[in-house]
């Protein structure tokens, strides 16, 4: 978040800039759920064709709210290693990293640095225990890649450390844990403007080696506290921001071909951490009988046509949809490569050719679900640019800036997050939200957005959906990529200016204790918080 908000947000100014010479038991509430015309086919067809956002009904029925959550339901936070840790060593040095380099490199807003982040690295133990305070029985986390092997096959296990101590610091309060090993950062060795080197975009299969070989030190650490394992954030991010955009490291600008081998590696660096994970993880942390299940946290969200009464617009957003929301899940559960990425699996010509292997099936004990709002899709000047044939519009001073929206631009549509959780269901695994939030720096929209989404995860239960967990992006504020600090999604602000790093509660943070205490949401809840109309919402 720049997760799965910023990537495609930032792809179209860098693109015209680029290349464009002319002219984004389960409760019985079953009476709640929003008709599948208000963000997608209940059946989980491809929504290109639905403007799911812009339906001006009312989202949610009339009556009586009563929201329940089932027994065992996950609550928790999610954040990434390096945005709550920032590149700080503990001796008060540098963790050298792609994004300590891109820092250097001047690329974040205002030229700032991550710092210590939010401080999380000093003060897990603080926040651990706040998380509780809200009802949690979950957190998502990250191991940081740079920090435990910043050379190759040189282990700075007091790193590792660290992050073991974390970890049972969460279990000891209840706490279960779903780690993340890759969440956009890595040692210089892996991708360096500054060594040339990335061996994300080489032709071999470094990078897949390298991301074994990692999992293969830090799996057996945790394995006796950690039965989530997240081996990939958001792979089709890291494509966009970082081949085509140019906005995150490496910086590439409309590399189509640097994207499409970042995705492949991606795929098969996945299945060979799934492989490792299974081998390596045969402790029972939470006593299911389960040893190890691994998941993903994919960009997630739907993309209706600008202009659905034009042909290109429609085409444009069937691609989108698909590329984001269905290429990687696709192999990780029936093996079936799309290389090109054109919806079809028997193109020979690529590399590797298109078809089906077997190391990639199964590899998805679950589906992680990133979402913060839905786009546009739009095929203007780009119609003829495969795959996308067009591009996502994420800001919707692109397309209608009197839609609610967050302080990233990005639009606010609980339906279309219903929606979508629709469309991930059909893969036949269980859901988890592994990201959900609001950029909102004066905690005026959050609330009520924190609201509106567990109502529609309510409603997607009701519908039989198995949604097993919701993690909040973000537990506290942090380093949000190349926005730097000014972009805030925590549900306690941290002050950046005071070197104690302080946090002070939110008001959406009170809500979602009364939301957890209560195991739902039911009128009371209801009539407190919901709001007549986003701020930002300028409709008549």
């Amino acid at each position: 978040m720049f997760h799965s908000r910023l990537p495609l947000a930032l792809l179209l100014p860098a693109l015209l800039a680029a290349g464009c010479s002319d002219d984004d038991s389960a409760p019985d509430a079953a009476a709640d759920a929003p008709d599948a015309g208000d963000g997608g086919d209940a059946d989980g067809d491809d929504g290109g064709g639905e403007d799911a956002a812009a339906d001006d009904a009312p989202l949610w029925p009339d009556g009586p709210v009563d929201v329940r959550f089932p027994d065992g339901f996950l609550w928790g936070t999610a954040s990434a290693a390096y945005q709550v840790e920032g590149r700080a060593a503990p001796d008060g040095g540098t963790v050298a990293s792609n994004w300590s380099e891109w820092e250097d490199d001047l690329h974040i807003i205002d030229h700032q640095t991550s710092g210590r982040g939010a401080g999380f690295w000093e003060l897990y133990e603080e926040d651990l225990d706040r998380a509780v305070s809200l009802g949690h029985n979950a957190i998502r986390i990250g191991v940081e890649w740079a920090r435990i092997e910043p050379e190759r096959g040189v282990w700075d296990d007091e790193a590792l450390d660290h992050y073991v101590a974390v970890v049972r610091a969460a279990r000891a309060r209840g706490l279960q844990v779903f780690v993340t090993l890759y969440h956009w950062v890595v040692p210089p060795w892996v991708q360096s403007r500054a060594r040339s080197v990335d061996l994300l975009r080489a032709a071999d299969d470094a990078f897949e080696d390298a991301f074994e070989g990692f999992a293969r030190h830090v799996v057996p650490a945790l394995a006796a506290d950690v039965d989530q394992w997240i081996p990939l954030n958001e792979p089709f991010s890291v494509m966009s921001a970082g081949y085509l955009s140019g906005e995150h490291p490496p910086g590439g600008l409309l590399d189509l071909d640097g994207a499409q081998l970042a995705g492949m590696h991606f795929i098969f660096g996945h299945a060979r951490a799934a492989a490792t994970i299974r081998e390596l993880d045969l402790a029972d942390a939470d006593g299911d009988t389960v040893p190890a299940l691994v998941g993903n946290a994919a960009v997630a969200g739907l993309f209706p046509p600008k202009n659905p009464a034009d042909p290109d617009d429609v085409f444009a957003a069937e691609r989108i949809e698909y590329i984001v929301n269905d290429v990687f899940p696709e192999a990780w559960t029936s093996g079936r490569l799309d290389v090109n990425m054109d919806g079809d699996f028997d193109d020979a010509d690529t590399t590797p050719p298109e078809g089906t292997y077997p190391e990639l099936a199964d590899t998805l004990d679950w589906i992680g679900v990133n979402y913060y709002g839905p786009g546009r899709a739009e095929a203007g000047a780009f119609r003829s640019i495969e795959p996308l044939h067009g591009l996502p519009l994420l800001d919707v001073a692109r397309y209608d800036p009197r839609l609610p929206h967050n302080e990233m631009g990005r639009e606010i549509d609980a339906g279309s997050f219903l929606a979508t959780l629709r469309r991930y269901a059909r893969w036949g695994r269980p859901l988890y939200v592994t990201e959900n939030g609001c950029a909102d720096s004066g905690d005026t929209q959050r609330p009520f957005y924190l609201l509106e989404h567990l109502r529609a995860v309510g409603a997607a239960l009701a519908e039989g959906i198995d949604l097993r967990g919701y993690l909040h992006w973000s537990l506290t504020d942090n380093f949000e990529w190349s926005y730097g600090f000014g972009q805030r999604f925590g549900l306690y602000r941290v002050d950046f200016e005071d070197a104690a790093l302080p946090r002070e509660e939110t008001a959406a943070a009170r809500l979602y204790r009364r939301i957890t205490a209560a195991g739902g949401i039911d009128d009371a809840i209801w009539t407190e918080w919901a709001l007549p109309r986003y701020p930002t919402d300028t409709r008549p």
